[in-house]
């Protein structure tokens, strides 16, 4: 006659309750603080909603030198987002950024319209300084509206494109804007 089977150890199940405790509160952490980052390179939708910036990122491209409280700008009329330059003048914009997974990441943002006209959309320009004050990159985002005059939209957080190596300081600026019709 066989020996009678051993009952299992008791006090080993609780292991397997952190266990899977553990993989749940990662699995949750990881979707609720990469949410930016879980499909790099997608293009944003073809349908712009009001609120949401629209990525156009151009690497490369020559700017100015970095300046205390600089303001990236763009002659009148030229290039994307166009608009005269006195209404790119009245556009304020607030916003802080952070390195996240290799991107340029943007929270807080805020834009004002400043003119006396309603505006459909802004060209926000972030520009990548290394340490030296040199330029690395520049990328181009659209903020899309529309926004009445004196009105301050608020944006949620949104990457503007990749780290460039050496980075120490991104400033962004409006330099283009789209007027209503």
């Amino acid at each position: 006659m066989g020996a009678p089977p051993q009952a299992p150890a008791k006090g080993k199940g609780w292991l397997w309750g952190v266990v899977a405790v553990a993989i749940l509160y990662g699995l949750y952490y990881i979707g609720t603080h990469n949410q930016q980052n879980q499909n790099p390179g997608q293009a944003p939708t073809p349908q712009a909603q009001p609120g949401q910036p629209t990525p156009q990122t151009q690497p490369g491209a020559p700017t100015p030198q970095a300046q205390p409280g600089y303001q990236p700008q763009q002659p009148g009329g030229g290039g994307q987002g166009g608009g005269s330059q006195a209404l790119v003048q009245a556009q304020q914009f607030s916003g802080r950024w952070d390195g996240v997974n290799g991107y340029v990441q943007i929270s807080q943002a805020q834009w004002k319209n400043g003119a006396n006209v309603v505006m459909q959309s802004a060209t926000l320009e972030c520009v990548q300084y290394a340490q030296s004050g040199q330029t690395i990159t520049q990328n181009r985002t659209t903020l899309n509206g529309p926004a009445q005059p004196g009105q301050t939209i608020t944006f949620p957080t949104f990457q503007a494109g990749q780290m460039g190596q050496g980075l120490a300081k991104v400033q962004c600026g409006i330099v283009g804007v789209t007027p209503a019709n």
